[in-house]
């Protein structure tokens, strides 16, 4: 099976980039624009510290907010928006050296100006340049761009996110379905509260792996807000988390080092994923070192998958990241109050989403104390360790496994503390122009040997098979069809269908399908069984199987590869039949994998 993405493969290539652009432009402007803009300039002297207050604080808010609604099963399109409005005005009246009734007065002013200058003047191309200019030179006077060397690091670095952008959304861009078994359940859950169900807070799935989902919240935030399928606002929601966290990563960076280009190099190292590896581990090795290794290789390659697919893990990230931001902010007097505003909210939203990594939001905390230099090296020596610990086969140190998992995002603050040793090495030969230099190579080293290698993708169903659910979703009525499928149409099918499992469908009315007179007892006016002509195999297989998971339904129907094929040829059989017995009975769609029957249900009491 083909795992290299092709975007042009996709029929509604177009359709989703442009509802790609919209999710961008709803997350990127209720979660930065808005709350940065709210915050007084008089709190901070530089705007991308502004942009990580604010965005810190409405994550927070908008996401606790969710939930509360989702609680009490009362989010709609009025309470989001009311949570939204509500989390800007105390993000407004919060802010220092405020004054509420000046700064209504200006805002008013400067609004009837602009109105009354384009109702002149027209949308003149020349204002919009202007506009843009001011823009750019706001972000230049944050990043300190003095020179030319400096202004080169810049470009650079706006290449990496626009390379990091192509790596996370290719995906989604060319594919419907998910890579992760984790990513359905995040989609059932955010159908879930968007059905407005408070009784799947009290489910076992009301969280995954024990977390707040806190990112099917915010998912079905967006979803409503912008208008667009949870599935899609979900896809491309994950992808604006992976591009929020290689920004953050040299956001702190730079602030920890002062340091552009090393900022660029950490960018760099997670923005193109430099980390997979498709070689074989020396036989040679010792078993136990080998079985480390392999441990480690796995999580490295895997983790590239979740730069498109992350989770609450890749969220609670995000907040380590800003949280030590905010203590750089509490050990400067003028602005303690807006540190420890912001920190608290960081400390919140790390304890719902990934509360292993506290340990190093403390320990960066107070190696800032002692200097920044020394509160990075710090966490990258204590994260590497945790993670190097983890892999060992058979540990029983109780260090949770999240270290690992994101490894990546330590290995990459290393490139950056390796590009500063390197260059305070070379600076007395090159000068000024070190990090340039260095930066040129690193940069096509990466393009050309780096770009990440195809990893093994776990894919749970074909493509035809999510396209074709949602299809049926949009085009028959709302709750008067059902979907009789693998479990993975659960969850694109839930709120808009009612859905019953392939296998429990076969097993009860494997019998009875032979008598004529036969109904399937539905109350709906359609029936859509999805079967497999080729029964679907993962792009992985697995040797050694625990006995527990031999005796799982779930992996005896649709993971293994026989039962699998055993469910799909009795599912065939049994719908062939049924249609022959009535004669009303239609082939929905068929490619050279799939085949989706239509029949009609009984007619509702």
């Amino acid at each position: 099976m083909d795992q290299r993405p092709n975007v042009f493969k996709n029929p509604t290539f177009l359709i989703d980039l442009l509802t790609a652009i919209w999710i961008m432009a709803i997350g990127s402007g209720i979660f930065i624009a808005l709350p940065s803009m709210l915050l007084s300039s008089h709190q901070t002297s530089c705007p991308l510290d502004r942009l990580a207050n604010g965005f810190s604080r409405m994550i927070t808010l908008t996401s606790l907010g969710a939930l509360l609604w989702a609680r009490f099963g009362l989010l709609t399109w009025l309470t989001a928006m009311l949570t939204i409005l509500l989390s800007l005005l105390a993000i407004w009246v919060f802010g220092r050296n405020r004054h509420p009734t000046r700064k209504i007065n200006q805002i008013k002013q400067k609004f009837f100006a602009v109105t009354i200058d384009v109702l002149d003047r027209g949308l003149a191309m020349r204002s919009i340049v202007r506009l843009i200019g001011s823009q750019v030179a706001k972000v230049q006077a944050g990043l300190q761009i003095k020179d030319s060397a400096t202004t080169i690091c810049s470009i650079v670095m706006f290449l990496v996110l626009i390379l990091s952008w192509y790596g996370r959304f290719r995906h989604p861009l060319s594919e419907l379905r998910f890579t992760t078994p984790e990513s359905y359940s995040q989609l059932l859950i955010t159908q879930q509260i968007l059905s407005r169900d408070a009784s799947m807070f009290d489910a076992p799935t009301a969280t995954i792996q024990g977390r707040v989902p806190i990112l099917a919240a915010l998912t079905a935030m967006i979803s409503l807000i912008s208008s667009t399928n949870p599935i899609h606002t979900q896809h491309f929601t994950l992808a604006i988390v992976g591009c929020w966290l290689v920004a953050a990563l040299g956001y702190v960076l730079w602030k920890l080092s002062d340091n552009l280009a090393a900022s660029i190099v950490g960018m760099l190292g997670l923005g193109v994923y430099v980390f997979t590896w498709s070689g074989k581990i020396a036989s040679d090795q010792a078993e136990r070192t080998q079985a480390w290794l392999g441990n480690i290789l796995e999580s490295l390659n895997h983790g590239w998958i979740r730069q498109w697919n992350p989770g609450e893990l890749e969220l609670g990230v995000i907040f380590v990241i800003l949280g030590l931001t905010a203590a750089i902010q509490i050990v400067q007097p003028a602005r303690r109050f807006d540190g420890l505003l912001s920190g608290t909210c960081c400390i919140l939203m790390l304890l719902m989403t990934a509360p292993p990594l506290m340990l190093l939001l403390l320990v960066g905390g107070i190696g800032i104390i002692v200097g920044r230099p020394v509160a990075l090296v710090a966490i990258v020596i204590t994260w590497l360790s945790a993670a190097l610990l983890v892999a060992l086969p058979g540990q029983q140190l109780m260090i949770d496994p999240v270290f690992l998992r994101t490894l990546p995002i330590a290995l990459s603050l290393l490139l950056g503390i390796l590009f500063l040793l390197i260059e305070s090495i070379l600076k007395g030969l090159l000068g000024n122009w070190t990090a340039v230099t260095m930066l040129a190579i690193i940069l096509g080293l990466a393009l050309n040997f780096g770009w990440p290698t195809d990893v093994a993708i776990e894919r749970l169903e074909y493509e035809a098979s999510a396209r074709k659910t949602l299809e049926i979703s949009r085009r028959f009525p709302y709750k008067n069809w059902t979907m009789v499928a693998p479990n993975e149409q659960l969850s694109q099918s839930f709120q808009q269908g009612w859905y019953e499992d392939l296998a429990k469908f076969v097993q009860q009315y494997q019998e009875p399908v032979e008598s004529p007179a036969f109904q399937l007892p539905f109350k709906t006016s359609n029936i859509f069984v999805m079967v497999e002509k080729q029964p679907f195999s993962s792009d992985q297989e697995f040797a050694d199987v625990p006995f527990s998971t031999l005796n799982d339904p779930v992996y005896n129907n649709y993971r293994s590869s026989i039962g699998r094929g055993k469910l799909q040829a009795s599912a065939m059989a049994l719908c062939e039949t049924y249609a022959k017995n009535h004669p009303d009975s239609k082939i929905y769609y068929e490619d050279t994998v799939i085949k989706i029957y239509q029949f009609s249900g009984m007619p509702a009491s």
